[in-house]
């Protein structure tokens, strides 16, 4: 990919298609309400000359131009964060629905991010699981990924890794959030619903909070659903 495929879009910093307008808050405190519909109006319009402005750069590209400023837009959002293939590439299309731009040469950008190691599943499901796993159980960590059409494979083996360390993740959090055993069955049930929560199965509750509380029990449990 050319320098200039980068230079030309120093328009990602500027504006992004899929921004808020800005509200302006110069209203004069003699007529808010006029004021305010006029800043609404004039932000609304310069939101959409802003948004031909920019549609209009893109409409005389040739497609090899659309497909480095599609890979150039996917490397901008990737220099934030992780992303998943499936949620760069929800991201992109609504980034650049109002450009030329077609699924496919979307999908080309998402193949190059890929082949170049600058977007990748596995380090996206690893970063989830680390980031993920510190506050919360397998049953939320496992949701979290599955809302991205992960591969199965890697996300059972970051899944088993995770399995591992259940307990004392379990017993961390609760040492974070509480940190002394419950004083009565209300603090108690308190305690368990807050951990159930966060995605751990009483199991790991119960054996997390082993020889600090002794009280559990699956009746009591079942109340905090």
């Amino acid at each position: 990919m050319s320098r200039k495929a980068f230079d030309d879009d120093d328009e990602f910093e500027q504006f992004e298609f899929d921004s808020e307008p800005f509200e302006s808050s110069t209203a004069s405190p003699t007529d808010n309400n006029a004021a305010a519909g006029y800043e609404t109006v004039r932000t609304s319009r310069q939101y959409a000359n802003q948004s031909i402005s920019k549609t209009a750069k893109w409409v005389n590209l040739t497609p090899d131009e659309l497909r480095q400023r599609t890979r150039a837009r996917a490397v901008y959002f990737l220099s934030r964060r992780e992303y998943s293939r499936s949620e760069l590439r929800a991201r992109l299309i609504v980034s650049l629905r109002d450009t030329p731009v077609t699924t496919e040469m979307i999908d080309d950008a998402l193949d190059f991010m890929a082949k170049n190691r600058w977007q990748s599943d596995e380090r996206f499901v690893q970063q989830t699981v680390k980031v993920k796993g510190a506050k919360f159980g397998l049953s939320r960590v496992k949701h979290e990924l599955n809302q991205h059409h992960l591969p199965a494979e890697i996300v059972a083996e970051q899944l088993d890794s995770l399995a591992q360390t259940e307990v004392s993740r379990a017993r961390e959090v609760w040492q974070r959030k509480f940190g002394q055993p419950p004083a009565d069955m209300k603090e108690r049930a308190k305690q368990v619903r807050f951990m159930a929560s966060r995605g751990f199965s009483f199991d790991v509750i119960k054996k997390a909070m082993s020889g600090i509380d002794d009280g559990l029990d699956e009746e009591m449990f079942s109340g905090t659903q």
